[in-house]
């Protein structure tokens, strides 16, 4: 092989490279190297390269020392390397010689060499013997240097052109300066200070920038042109474009600053300066503190944060070291130690599985105080975790200002997508990882509502829960939900649009497996997103729903292996716990885990092998725990799908559970009779899971085991106690509810139902009459126990529930018990006593009805007025099924009471409080709550702010809205019973004889009081169906068919509807010519007399056509099935709450329901009018613009609807009233001084949002498609209608937005229809005209050039016809339509007001000119009176005295007055300026409009020549 060539090519390298090392160093020759150089000296010139290699090989020859050297030693010296002689460094050159000749031969033998043959050591020799150098040694040594040919080598301060740089000049001056003052007798002590390291003073940036650029200027003056346009190429060529653009605007930046004069300041006193200082420092310190993000905050193991921690980290006072470099156990001993969310996001992806485990925990504890803490404000105390019995605080954990626990969940969900990293930690092959991860997904996602796993919201579900079965509603799915809002429509738009509530992400749908689809990965990114964007969306859309976004990562695969192969403890309660709240979130994702395969096979083997004993069952020790978590979850899938509970009840899980649970969890009475305590703790969560398992599948109707098999092991737990908390008599009453469908309803009580035997088997007959009786005498002794514990009443909740359903089964038999539980008001006995459970119901409701309405955050309140409410409504359950009871006065007038103190406007609470005890009787029962530590934040009605509000419809239906809505049911539930109570009491046979009203009252009194107690319930119905939430269809059903639709609410409303119909003519009557003229009634074309007797319906009719079809409205299909369905409610589809018209359904153009028809829309509008009249408080908050839209859509749904005599009569009768009172609200708010659009709103001004807003999007999208919608139908189908008219008109009202103007002028003059609305003076008086045109003519440019162009185009010829010819006005067309009268207003504003300005002024003026019919806009301009925007009193009172601003005109169809008119024409020749053909063409328009004379033109300009000719000759002009 060929080596010549590369050894020669590695002696050419090395000499390259020593060429370029020794023409680079500055060489400090030794004493001996300036000898042997010498010869070098003669050598100059060196320019080529030639000479170059010359002189390097005399240098080579020389045999000068080097200064160091590395020596390759032979495998002789690698065990000794210090061998290695130093007489080998001084002849070093000798031995790389002979190696190299070596290396040329290619015969001679290679020695092998590795990395251990080169020395690693750099020995260095001594530049010289002595320690210093003398000045002479280097002015000798640069001599022989510069005799070389190689640059000289010289100290830095010694260049620059021969000057110091000002850095080595300051230096300098410093150094002599301290010399000069130093100590000239203590030259040792002055030489040491000098050799010392001296503190230099700190340099003003400023002025070192000053010195900079005055040495840029000089060196700049210096050069010549060229030269510094070829610097500036240069610098253009060397530097980045963007970094060359920057530093030009700076400069300009500076050039500028520079240029602009600035006054010289006087020195600010000591203590200004002083003051300035300590500011400064405290703003700093601030600032600091203040600018802590998020990222910043820095929590413990126990995910508290550390304060300290996190301000000095992140001012940077004491960086952190890495996450993985720090020793978890030592977290809370410094100020220094915490983690970071990031970094405890980088622990779980940690190679040790110790750190990976740390990491995830400290997540699912800052997730638990994250998700417990979201919607409340953070209070400055600190947290304690022993404040609070469940470990929790009452306080949320104090943070960093700026930074709350909201920000902390958005930052943790989306910002670190820490639901992707709990799933693929949940992967991990170890134990401990593995367990950490479930339990921070438990943080995430597990438990109920807001709280978590350990909430409040837990305590609540968990007892509303144990009555399930009976009241479907009171539970519905926790998933998130949302729905669209509606149109912006501040003039109420269509009115009713039904808006249904859907998934806020998407519908979890399974695959063909079974299994649940799995999200879909972007293949690629999406136009305008980058990967970040991708990323951070699809985090957000797993946020808004985490259990959604973690089934689709195939979850449920995860947690069945981890049940089927890795049995451990803890993994098992934390995967049943997270079951249970996948089954809890929706409907779809409780399926998915039933059809999951093999998972619900695995949960029935842990309940059946832990009872048998298999070697499947549960690891937890004890047993109890697991087996409890495994039964509930099997519950709650079985309420969920009637297969499950089928494949439960053939497998037999239901007997396995009730035999664990007698075995695990303990009986009564043990093997000698002797009596046992009752189960505690888990003992009792197995037996309270069985018995509500037991009673979901008996719910379906399936066979089930006898309840008389093991009631002798539980009696005794049925009787009142002292620790109701652990009590199971709840769950047992509950159970008993639901086994009453199988009492047989003949027979002795002694030997009908089942044997009672210990035989756990499946029968139909699952409860006889014998322990039926027993159960009722343990319910009757809790009712009657005055325990008023949560759990007691919970307790009694059910208890009373079991003993309706016995009342139901048994009427005759079950009257003396009713008699002894339920007494009378007037009784010293029973609930219904003054001393009894009903007073002391209604007294705690008094107080938490306020507590809960005052604010919207979920707390302990809200589980006392959902255990109290649950407490009202079963005893109002018990009142309306016992015969006899709910027809006596005094519980209707109770019942009446409850709904007028609960369901409509309170006003007080002294004044519904003494209302109620004189319609009961003193109760003095103690409120549990303190009336002044309750925060009420009441509207100026009296009602308090969330009760029920058309603006704050919820359109998100999570976090906390659906716990506190369900707190708030069982009240509501209570409502609804009492409408029923008086709506039977109203229609029975039973009630009592002619001679006294169905509620108790005289005959005299009998028309007011059901009119009063008729608007009551029509006010708590919309009050209900306002506030029920998703889901609760089937009671809003109830509480619509009991309330306003029934016969005791229908007839007295209705009658007021004749009443008013009857008046009507009378009105018309006794009313003057023009308030004649503006009532609508008169143009309906019904006899009023004949319509207050026939076309009013009755009361039946009605609710026939009416109940039906809201009925299907707002319940949909799945919320009727909930009635048999013993599982939460699906909301998905549901309209509650309610619009705040729903009520006019039949009336919208967008209602689901198509079988309304005439009859229907007649019966609303008749009902509407009554409620009106009835002073119904919700129906009469709603602002009259809104009814007012909502009652004009009719008028899109075709003329054999609106020509309908019973629907045309109570429509002319609703839009007088609304429109009077939108008149009345109008001037009201001028009066205030508030402008701007939208009818009764006054929250923008004029021209905000407006149609010429590019900033902002024009209001009223929603008001413009039904302006848009109403104007085509009455172009098209109305033939001039008068009242269809009207309503049109009303659209063109100032206040309305411009887009919904824009759309009604536009779609007007598309159908040749402005002509046919009616005019100013028909729909306003002078004194409000106002309404129409605003002061100062119209404010927004578009509509003003929507005017004009009508005006310009001929599109108003016909509306101004009456002003046409010679004689004009003509009589009885002298009122032009509204629309001449508002084009011509904001026309003569353009022109002759200065405020349009001139220009405009002047081409507007040209425009008119130009089109075919000028005189007739001439004259009604002309006659147009100018509206000066002035204080609205003066404007108002100007009205009486003058006529000028509103009364006379054009607008009102009147002459201005004469001398008015030619003040007007000047005004109108003076904007033409001294434009002469301008000039000659408006005075030509007004001679042949009739307005201005030819000999007054002749006489206008002798007096305009005259004039002139003295301004020209007068000296005082000059």
């Amino acid at each position: 092989m060929n080596t010549i060539a590369p050894r020669r090519a590695a002696r050419r390298r090395r000499a390259t490279t020593s060429r370029r090392r020794f023409a680079s160093l500055r060489v400090a020759q030794c004493d001996r190297r300036v000898g042997r150089m010498a010869d070098l000296r003669r050598v100059r010139g060196a320019n080529t390269q030639e000479q170059l290699e010359a002189l390097e090989r005399a240098f080579i020859e020389s045999r000068d020392a080097p200064c160091a050297s590395v020596r390759r030693v032979g495998d002789g010296a690698r065990g000794n390397p210090e061998t290695v002689a130093t007489d080998d460094v001084e002849r070093g050159d000798d031995a790389s010689t002979a190696r190299e000749d070596a290396d040329d031969d290619e015969d001679a033998p290679r020695a092998r060499s590795t990395m251990m043959d080169v020395m690693g050591d750099v020995v260095e020799r001594e530049t010289s013997a002595s320690g210093g150098i003398d000045a002479a040694t280097t002015a000798a040594r640069r001599a022989a240097s510069a005799a070389t040919g190689f640059p000289e080598a010289k100290h830095r301060s010694e260049t620059n052109f021969g000057r110091k740089s000002r850095y080595a000049a300051r230096k300098a001056a410093m150094r002599d300066k301290g010399k000069s003052d130093g100590d000239d007798a203590g030259e040792g002590k002055a030489r040491e200070a000098e050799k010392a390291p001296v503190r230099l003073p700190r340099v003003d940036p400023e002025k070192e920038d000053a010195s900079i650029q005055e040495e840029n200027d000089h060196i700049l003056a210096a050069m010549s042109p060229a030269a510094v346009k070829e610097a500036q190429e240069e610098l253009a060529g060397r530097l980045n474009p963007k970094t060359l653009e920057f530093l030009r605007n700076r400069g300009a930046n500076k050039a500028r600053v520079g240029a602009s004069p600035s006054a010289p300041t006087a020195p600010a006193p000591k203590r200004a300066r002083d003051r300035s200082d300590v500011a400064t420092e405290a703003s700093a310190r601030t600032k600091k503190v203040t600018t802590v993000g998020v990222e910043h905050v820095r929590f413990a193991l126990d995910g508290s944060p550390l304060l300290d921690a996190t301000v000095d980290v992140a001012t940077g006072s004491a960086p952190a070291p890495l996450p993985t470099e720090r020793d978890p156990l030592r977290a809370g001993e410094g100020s220094d130690i915490g983690y970071t969310f990031q970094e405890a996001c980088a622990l779980t992806r940690s190679s040790v599985a110790s750190q990976r485990t740390i990491g995830l925990q400290i997540i699912g504890k800052i997730l638990k105080l994250a998700r417990r803490w979201s919607f409340e404000s953070v209070d400055p105390l600190p947290y304690d975790a022993d404040e609070d019995a469940m470990g929790e605080s009452d306080v949320a954990p104090r943070l960093p200002n700026g930074v709350t626990w909201a920000s902390v969940w958005v930052y943790a969900t989306v910002d670190c997508a820490v639901i992707t990293l709990l799933r693929r930690a949940l992967d991990d092959t170890q134990t401990q990882a593995t367990v950490a991860a479930l339990s921070a997904i438990r943080s995430l996602c597990g438990g109920i509502g807001v709280g978590g796993v350990d909430g409040l919201e837990v305590r609540l579900v968990d007892m509303l829960e144990s009555s399930a079965p009976c009241d479907p509603s009171d539970l519905s799915y926790t998933s998130p939900l949302w729905r669209s809002e509606p149109e912006n429509a501040p003039c109420g738009g269509s009115g009713f649009e039904p808006i249904a509530w859907e998934h806020a992400v998407e519908e979890i749908r399974l695959a063909e497996d079974s299994t649940v689809e799995l999200a879909d990965e972007p293949d690629q990114v999406e136009e305008g997103l980058n990967k970040q964007m991708m990323e951070r969306r699809q985090a957000t859309e797993q946020a808004a729903d985490p259990i959604a976004a973690l089934l689709r990562m195939g979850i449920l695969q995860r947690l069945r292996y981890l049940l089927e192969v890795e049995r451990t403890p803890q993994a098992e309660v934390f995967t049943h716990e997270l079951l249970e709240a996948f089954t809890r979130h929706s409907k779809a994702a409780a399926n998915a885990v039933a059809k999951c395969p093999r998972l619900v096979s695995i949960v029935i083997a842990r309940v059946k092998d832990s009872c048998g004993g298999g070697s499947r069952g549960s690891p937890t020790e004890p047993a109890t725990v697991g087996i409890a978590h495994a039964v509930c979850v099997l519950r709650l899938i079985s309420q969920t799908d009637a297969d499950v509970a089928k494949e439960l009840v053939k497998e037999g899980v239901l007997k396995s559970a009730i035999q664990a649970a007698v075995t695990f969890g303990g009986v009564s009475i043990g093997v000698e009779n002797e009596q046992r305590p009752r189960p505690r703790g888990y003992a009792a969560m197995l037996w309270r899971e069985t018995l509500r398992l037991w009673a979901g599948i008996s719910a379906w109707g399936l066979d089930t085991p006898a309840f008389d098999a093991i009631h002798p092991l539980i009696a005794p737990w049925m009787e009142t106690n002292n620790d109701a908390e652990e009590s199971l008599a709840m769950d047992i009453f509950a159970l008993l509810t639901t086994l009453s469908k199988s009492l047989p309803l003949e027979g002795a009580a002694e030997d009908a139902g089942p044997p009672a035997e210990l035989e756990i088997i499946d029968t139909d007959k699952t409860l006889s009459w014998r322990c039926a009786t027993m159960a009722a005498k343990c319910a009757e002794s809790w009712i009657a126990s005055g325990d008023y514990d949560t759990f007691a009443l919970y307790t009694v909740v059910n208890a009373g529930r079991f003993l309706a359903a016995l009342v139901v089964r048994s009427p005759n038999d079950a009257q003396p018990m009713l008699s002894r539980v339920l007494g009378s008001p007037n009784d010293s006995f029973g609930a219904m006593s003054v001393d009894g459970i009903l007073g002391a119901a209604l007294s705690a409701l008094d107080s938490l009805v306020y507590a809960c309405s005052s604010t919207s955050v979920f707390s302990k309140r809200n589980i006392e007025l959902s255990a109290w409410g649950s407490v009202l409504q079963t005893i109002l359950l018990l009142t309306i099924v016992s015969p006899d009871v709910w027809n006596q006065s005094s519980v209707t007038t109770l019942a009446s009471q409850i709904i007028r103190k609960f369901g409509g406007k309170r006003r007080g609470v002294s004044s519904s409080r003494t209302s109620f005890a004189s319609a009961r009787g003193s109760m003095d029962c103690p409120s549990r709550l303190s009336r002044g530590s309750i925060d009420q934040r009441v509207s100026d009605g009296g009602l308090p702010t969330g009760d029920f509000s058309s603006d704050d419809d919820p359109t998100v239906w999570m976090g906390e809205h659906p716990i506190v809505a369900t707190s708030k049911l069982a009240l509501q539930r209570a409502l609804i019973i009492a409408m029923e109570i008086l709506d039977k009491a109203f229609t029975s046979d039973a009630a009592p004889s002619i001679g006294r009203s169905p509620l108790g009252s005289p005959p005299r009194r009998m028309k007011r009081d059901l009119q009063e107690d008729a608007a009551a319930t029509v006010d708590a119905t919309l009050g209900l169906i306002s506030m029920l939430p998703p889901g609760a269809g089937v009671a809003a059903s109830q509480a619509i068919s009991s309330g306003i639709y029934s016969t005791r609410v229908l007839e007295p409303l209705l009658s007021l509807t004749k009443n008013a119909l009857g008046d009507a003519v009378s009105v018309i009557q006794d009313s003057n010519e023009e308030e004649r003229g503006r009532l609508a009634i008169r143009e309906t074309g019904v006899n009023l007399v004949a319509a207050s007797v026939s076309l009013v319906p009755t009361a039946e009719i009605v609710r026939e056509a009416l109940l039906g079809g809201f009925a299907m409205e707002l319940t949909t299909s799945s919320e009727a099935k909930s009635i048999s369905t013993p599982g939460p409610c699906v909301a998905v589809g549901s309209l509650l709450p309610g619009h705040p018209l729903w009520y006019l359904a039949p009336c919208s153009p967008r209602t689901t329901i198509q079988g309304w028809g005439t009859a229907g829309i007649a019966c609303t509008l008749s009902l509407l009018m009554g409620m009106e009249l009835g002073k119904v408080p919700r129906v009469r908050a709603i602002r009259p613009a809104l009814k007012m839209s909502a009652i004009g859509a009719i008028y899109t749904m075709g003329p054999n609807v609106w020509r309908d005599p019973a629907v045309s009569a109570p429509l002319g009768l609703l839009t007088d009233l609304y429109w009077r009172r939108m008149v009345k609200n109008y001037i009201q708010a001028y009066h205030q001084g508030v402008r701007g659009y939208s009818m009764d709103l006054g929250s923008f001004s004029a021209g905000e949002g407006g149609l010429n807003d590019p900033l902002q999007q024009a209001q009223g999208t929603g008001d413009a498609a039904a302006a848009a919608a109403m104007v085509n139908a009455f172009a098209s189908e109305s033939f001039g209608d008068a009242l269809f008219a009207r309503h049109v008109a009303m659209w063109l009202r100032v206040r309305v937005s411009p887009k919904a103007r824009a759309a009604a002028w536009i779609a007007l003059s598309d159908g040749v229809a402005l002509h046919l609305l009616p005019s100013a003076k028909a729909m306003v008086p002078p004194a409000a005209a106002y309404v129409f045109f605003p002061p100062g003519g119209e404010p927004d440019p578009t509509m003003r050039e929507i005017y004009i162009k009508s005006i310009e185009s001929g599109a108003l010829d016909k509306a101004l016809s009456g002003w046409a010819g010679d004689d004009y006005p003509t009589p009885g067309r002298e009122s032009p339509p509204i629309t001449a009268a508002l084009a011509i207003h904001a026309l003569a504003h353009v022109i002759l007001s200065p405020g349009a300005g001139a220009e405009t002024a002047v081409s507007t003026l040209r425009r008119i000119l130009h089109r075919p019919n000028t005189s007739v806009v001439l004259r009604a301009l002309i006659h147009t009176p100018l509206t000066i925007k002035r204080r609205p009193s003066f404007a108002c009172a100007s009205v009486g005295a003058h006529k000028t601003p509103f009364g006379n005109g054009f607008v009102y169809g009147k002459r201005g007055q004469d001398i008015d008119i030619p003040p007007r024409r000047t005004l109108l020749l003076d904007v033409c300026g001294q434009d002469a053909p301008l000039i000659a063409q408006v005075e030509h328009a007004l001679v042949q409009a009739g307005l201005l004379q030819p000999d007054a033109i002749s006489e206008l300009s002798k007096k305009l020549s005259s004039s002139a000719q003295i301004q020209e000759q007068s000296a005082f002009y000059k």
